[in-house]
């Protein structure tokens, strides 16, 4: 917005013959640095005058242009009205953002949070399979050890495997 207003601004006096217009709106920067004034000050930014002699001479520069042009008021209702739509559409949304980002984070940690707990189980569950199979004491399993630790009721119970597809009908573990 206030790039918008500086370029409608400086195109509309930086032809002024006056020394304050021309250093507040004859380029696009000064332009564009005033209005933020205006925007954050209100329309009673004030500017000093260095042309005048008297030390300390302020001049509220939204008055001062409205002198020189009559029709400039247009333009200043048109600006300040525009930017605060602006900033009052611009807070809202800034915290549903906020808030939409707060409730994706929580959502990736809780899920984050299950799947390193799954891990674990599974982990664990892997290890105990592993030490009950590995009778040789060897710290390796053939597929006969694994095959055997699967047969055994004992083991299938402390896994808690309770899904039919992974039991035949004799309750033993079917191996996939």
């Amino acid at each position: 917005l206030d790039f918008i207003g500086g370029v409608v601004v400086t195109n509309f006096l930086s032809s002024s013959d006056d020394e304050i217009v021309a250093e507040s709106f004859q380029r696009l920067s000064s332009s564009m640095f005033t209005l933020f004034h205006v925007m954050v000050g209100g329309m009673s930014t004030a500017k000093l005058d260095a042309s005048s002699q008297a030390p300390g001479h302020v001049v509220v520069i939204i008055e001062y242009v409205e002198e020189l042009y009559p029709y400039m008021w247009i333009y200043w209702i048109v600006f300040v009205f525009l930017g605060y739509i602006s900033i009052l559409a611009l807070v809202p949304s800034l915290f549903v953002m906020l808030s939409l980002r707060d409730t994706e984070v929580t959502k990736k940690r809780k899920e984050a949070l299950e799947w390193q707990q799954r891990v674990d189980r599974h982990q664990k569950a892997l290890e105990m399979v592993f030490v009950a199979a590995d009778v040789d004491g060897s710290n390796s399993v053939s597929r006969d050890e694994i095959e055997a630790v699967f047969q055994s009721p004992d083991i299938l119970r402390q896994l808690n495997f309770q899904d039919e597809e992974e039991m035949d009908d004799d309750g033993e573990c079917v191996v996939h």
